[in-house]
C-alpha cells in the first residue's frame, strides 16, 4: 500500500507480495461460514519517493486472520462469529526516519467472539475481543521500559445503512456507532464511543454530493496521566516507565487523523497531538528527554525525534464531496475536508479546522473505484496563531505548496 508521508512524500511501505485464503461455506453441514485469509509481506525502510532513498532495511510482515460464523446461533437470524488473528508488524508513526531510532514492531495476537443480526437495514454485532500487543525490535535495542500489553473489550457496533448503492453510493444515508469498553481484565480501563453519519445527495443521473462527519472520545480510567503531565511544565516529575506505558496504548486506543480516508491534505496520522516518544530514545531518561525537546534553540533538540505523532483522546472529522463522471471508467471529485485530534478528554476543537481542499481522480473496477486524490493545505485554516508547531506536527511540502497525495481503494466514504 501507498501512502503520503511528510505531506508529499510516498512511502514505498508494505509491499505485499504473497496474499492466500481458503473458504467453505458449508462446513461440517448448517451453512456455517469457515474463512481463513493469510497476507505477507515487506517494508523496505526507509524508502519513499519522490528523493528515493536506497532501503537499509528488509522489515518483514504478516496478518493470518480466520474465522468462523454460524447461522441460526440461539435463533434463526442471528448468527454467532468467532475469529482470531496474528500479525507482526512495524511500528512507522512518522514518515521522518531517525537514524538513531530502533525500529520497532509487534507481534500482535486477537481473539473475538460475538453475535450479529440485521433487522430490516439495521445492522448490530455486541463482541467480546481480546488482545495481546508484544514488541520486538526489527533493528537497534528494545526500551528496557517497553513491555507487552494486554486489552481486554466490550464491543457493540451497530450501523443503519440506507444507501441505494454499498460501493457506489448516489442517495441515501449511512448512520454508524462504534461503543467500546475496557477493562475485563488487561492493562487498559477505559470508554470508547466513535458515531459517524455519512448522506449522499443526487445531483442529477450521475453526479452526487457525498457528506461525512464523525467524532470520537476516549475516555481513560487507568492510564493517560503520566503522558498528560509529560506535556506540562513538571517533565521531570514523570515516570519514565508510566510514559512508555500511557503512549503505548493511547497508540492502541486512541484517535488519529489524516491519510486517504479521513484528511486528504494530511499524511497518515498527521493531525493531531506530535512529541517525544520515550521508546524511540532507549536510555534516556524522562527530564533528559523532555527538557532537550522544549527548546528549540536547544543543542539537543531534533525535530525528527521531538515530533512523532502520539493520538489523542478527542477526535472530530468532516468532509464535503462532489463526485462526478468524465468518461467510461473514470470519475473525479471535488473535495474538502477538516479534522482535528486533541490530546484532552471530550475536547472538541473546531478552531483547529485543519482544512484542505482538492481533487480526485478515480477508476472503477471490479472491486471498487482505485483512486488518486491530492489535498491542499489552506492557509490561515490550520491552527489558531501562536500554535506551538511541534505540538501540531510538521507535514511539510512539495517545492514549498502545502500538498499532500492520498492513494486508496473505494470510495474515501
Amino acid at each position: 500500500m501507498f501512502s503520503s508521508a511528510r505531506g508529499w512524500r510516498w512511502t514505498l511501505s508494505r509491499w505485499r507480495r504473497t496474499r492466500a485464503g481458503w473458504e467453505h461455506r458449508n462446513l461440517f453441514g448448517g451453512f456455517r461460514h469457515f474463512q481463513a485469509d493469510l497476507k505477507a509481506g515487506v517494508v523496505l525502510y526507509p524508502t519513499r519517493l519522490p528523493d528515493f532513498q536506497a532501503p537499509t532495511a528488509v522489515l518483514p510482515e504478516e496478518r493470518l486472520r480466520v474465522s468462523l460464523r454460524q447461522p441460526g446461533f440461539i435463533e434463526a437470524r442471528t448468527n454467532g462469529v468467532v475469529s482470531g488473528q496474528v500479525s507482526t508488524y512495524p511500528v512507522l508513526l512518522s514518515a521522518q526516519v531517525d537514524p538513531k531510532a530502533p525500529v520497532i514492531g509487534y507481534f500482535e495476537t486477537k481473539g473475538s467472539a460475538g453475535l450479529d443480526r440485521t433487522l430490516w437495514k439495521l445492522f448490530g454485532s455486541p463482541s467480546y475481543n481480546v488482545q495481546y500487543n508484544h514488541p520486538f525490535a526489527y533493528a537497534g535495542a528494545l526500551d528496557h521500559d517497553l513491555g507487552g500489553v494486554a486489552i481486554s473489550f466490550l464491543d457493540f457496533l451497530t450501523h443503519l445503512d440506507l444507501r441505494d448503492d454499498k460501493i457506489h453510493p448516489h442517495s441515501g444515508a449511512f448512520v454508524q456507532n462504534d461503543l467500546q469498553f475496557a477493562g475485563l481484565g488487561g492493562d487498559a480501563m477505559d470508554l470508547r464511543v466513535q458515531p459517524e453519519v455519512r448522506g449522499y445527495i443526487p445531483l442529477g443521473e450521475r453526479a452526487t454530493l457525498a457528506m461525512r462527519a464523525s467524532v470520537g472520545f476516549l475516555f481513560p480510567m487507568s492510564y493517560g496521566d503520566s503522558a498528560a503531565a509529560a506535556r506540562g511544565d513538571s517533565p521531570e516529575s514523570v515516570s519514565r516507565a508510566d510514559w512508555v506505558r500511557d503512549i503505548e496504548l493511547i497508540y492502541l486506543r486512541g484517535f488519529f487523523s489524516g491519510g486517504p480516508g479521513s484528511n486528504r491534505g494530511y499524511p497518515l496520522r498527521g493531525v493531531g497531538p506530535h512529541g517525544a516518544v520515550p521508546f524511540f530514545n532507549p536510555g534516556l531518561q524522562a527530564s533528559a528527554l523532555a527538557s532537550g525537546c522544549s527548546d528549540t534553540q536547544s543543542p539537543e533538540y531534533d525535530e525528527i525525534r521531538c515530533g512523532v505523532p502520539l493520538g489523542g483522546l478527542s477526535l472530530w472529522e468532516a468532509s464535503l464531496e462532489l463526485r462526478f463522471p468524465i468518461a467510461g471508467a473514470f470519475s473525479g471529485t471535488l473535495f474538502c475536508d477538516a479534522s482535528d485530534v486533541s490530546p484532552e478528554v471530550a475536547d472538541i476543537r473546531l478552531d483547529h479546522p485543519h482544512l484542505s481542499c482538492g481533487v480526485g481522480l478515480r477508476y472503477d473496477t471490479p472491486i471498487g473505484p482505485v483512486r488518486l486524490d491530492t489535498g491542499y493545505r489552506i492557509p490561515g485554516l490550520q491552527v489558531p496563531t501562536g500554535t506551538d508547531p511541534r505540538q501540531d506536527g510538521d507535514p511539510g511540502t512539495l517545492y514549498g505548496v502545502p500538498v499532500a497525495f492520498a492513494f486508496g481503494i473505494g470510495e474515501a466514504f
